[in-house]
């Protein structure tokens, strides 16, 4: 048992709280009952609280009530209409009045005792409470009707207090609201929308998503967003990843940022080449990241070498396969994104292109044994999941580590993705490092709606996002892009931090670089000059129309073929 709160009751009781459910003894030990609650992923927390007569805290579909009078069941009240995230770093407690309250990201919520309508006492998008670069430990009630919250830094650093008061002066919902919205939900946005809302109080910015309860986006959400788009509505700021945000630049739906990237550059300069690359030649900016993903690549020359061309990899021949398996669609994503310069540079996908790039994955997938699904046993025998990572590139770093594959890749979003591979490389002095084709990856592609009807609040917004203030938080999105950000990254230590990782009898560890590895890091991250921007709906089509193909039920030319008409109606759609 690994406690994650311990709290005393009446009586001297002491209920013990686990991941998964809450034990109550008698002050000598005896056990008295054990109570089930939603699980908790954090050794640190724990969402529930003691009364005199019950125990309240949060189940699968609602905050459940036990009766401290054998731990029965009483009640369980509904989340129905509560804005929240997920069980992770909500906080539960009770006020003067018997009132239960619940505080997280999406802010303050309340209940009457014996009532099941949640009413909103505080919106966290708002303020403090929706920051992603605090974490947030405890809520409390006051005495005048206030409510005090403690926040802490990344890691457990800092604390900050905060008071929450009611102004009857103040507009319950801001007069102008900007709209923030994208496909995925992103931690730099929101953190930008916290701190802009700080500065325009009469501002209300509602960041929204077209993802599902799992992080999950349809072909028909992007499909409605491009028409809604195109037919001169939506959002004022847009997120354009996964969009086609090419297109919906040379429609006129974006509007020209080059303004607001001379003041970044003046104020708060940023990579040259990622500038340069989302520059146009006329000097207009229609769309900018605000971060960048990096994947690094670890082997001996041979499999270094094989990585560079369509050709290289379907030829490679070694002892272990060159890319660990992997389910076809994180293999088709993974050499679309590792070749994305000799598959899209051209700028058109040809029908002969489609067949050299599914020869290849072919290629790769008979020798690591690759499946569009595996079955449970399989996952469990070879440590791997049928879930699609982003790019298609899953950290197999371990799997060179074994000598299972010829090369390891690592998409790093962050310093704390490099601690492993690091600890990998370490260990194999005869392999070497290296970007994959000097590619990087977008990541918060931001731009403007032309038809916004508020133009200088969604440019100001923009500006902020590309601010030290917001880039020097670690959000687990991307390294910043923001040069004085990096410097800041770079020499933020957090000595102590280790990392491990193992499944069966295999085992790795590793602590955070130290000053010299850090600067290294950065040295390889600004020498990355290929975006890699790969249409979402483009590459839904391909992993669809390749799997037939790829179970050995038609040829390379018939799936091409297919690919191929869906791709050319699609973009005669947005023409």
């Amino acid at each position: 048992m690994i406690p994650t709160k311990v709290e005393v009751g009446k009586n001297g009781n002491i209920l013990v709280h686990t991941f998964d459910d809450c034990v109550y003894y008698q002050p000598d030990g005896k056990k008295l009952f054990s109570m089930d609650k939603a699980w908790s992923g954090t050794s640190e927390s724990s969402a529930g609280y003691l009364t005199e007569e019950e125990f309240i805290t949060g189940a699968e579909s609602g905050v459940a009530r036990y009766s401290l009078d054998g731990g029965k069941l009483v009640e369980t009240i509904p989340y129905e209409g509560v804005k929240r995230e997920s069980d992770e770093g909500t906080v539960l407690f009770g006020d003067r009045s018997g009132g239960i309250c619940m505080a997280g990201e999406q802010g303050l919520s309340r209940v009457n005792p014996g009532g099941s309508l949640w009413e909103q006492i505080i919106d966290g998008s708002l303020n403090t409470m929706g920051m992603k670069s605090v974490y947030l430990e405890e809520f409390l009630a006051g005495e005048d009707e206030d409510y005090f919250a403690a926040f802490v830094g990344e890691g457990g650093k800092g604390l900050m207090l905060c008071r929450y008061m009611y102004d009857p002066d103040m507009s319950a919902v801001p007069p102008v609201t900007l709209t923030v919205y994208g496909l995925k939900d992103n931690s730099t946005v929101r953190q930008t929308a916290v701190l802009f809302q700080k500065d325009y109080p009469d501002v209300r910015v509602e960041v929204l998503n077209g993802a599902d309860q799992d992080g999950n986006v349809s072909e028909d959400t992007i499909r409605a967003l491009n028409t809604e788009i195109l037919g001169g509505r939506g959002a004022d700021v847009l997120i354009l990843d996964g969009l086609p945000g090419k297109a919906y630049q040379e429609k006129g739906i974006l509007m020209d940022l080059r303004d607001v990237f001379e003041t970044v550059q003046r104020e708060n300069p940023m990579m040259e080449q990622v500038l340069a690359d989302f520059t146009e030649d006329d000097g207009s900016i229609y769309q900018m990241p605000a971060r960048i993903s990096v994947p690094l690549i670890m082997g001996e020359d041979p499999a270094l070498k094989a990585i560079e061309s369509l050709e290289g990899m379907k030829r490679y021949e070694g002892e272990v396969p060159l890319i660990y398996t992997s389910t076809y669609a994180n293999m088709l994503r993974m050499v679309a994104s590792i070749r994305y310069e000799e598959i899209f540079g051209s700028g058109t996908l040809t029908e002969e292109m489609l067949i050299s790039y599914l020869e290849t994955v072919k290629a790769l997938t008979d020798q690591n044994h690759a499946k569009s699904m595996f079955t449970e046993e399989e996952m469990e025998k070879m440590y791997i999941s049928n879930h699609e990572v982003p790019y298609g590139i899953y950290g197999s770093d371990s799997r060179f580590d074994q000598g299972l594959s010829g090369c390891g890749m690592m998409h790093l979003e962050g310093m704390f993705s490099v601690i492993l591979f690091e600890a990998v490389l370490d260990k194999h002095p005869e392999a070497r490092q290296d970007t994959i084709n000097g590619i990087y990856f977008p990541e918060v592609l931001a731009g403007v709606n032309q038809n916004t009807d508020q133009p200088d609040l969604a440019k100001e917004f923009v500006r902020r996002m590309f601010t030290t203030e917001v880039q020097k938080e670690e959000l687990f999105d991307g390294f910043a892009v923001n040069l004085e950000a990096q410097q800041i990254n770079c020499e933020t230590d957090k000595e102590g931090l280790s990392v491990g990782s193992g499944y069966g009898d295999y085992y790795i560890g590793g602590s955070w670089p130290d000053l010299e590895r850090r600067k290294e890091i950065y040295k390889i991250i600004r020498t990355v000059s290929v975006p890699v921007v790969v249409d979402e709906t483009v590459m839904r089509m391909i992993v669809d129309g390749a799997e037939e193909y790829l179970d050995g039920k038609i040829s390379a030319e018939q799936a091409a073929g297919g690919i191929y008409r869906q791709v050319r109606l699609y973009e005669a759609e947005r023409e």
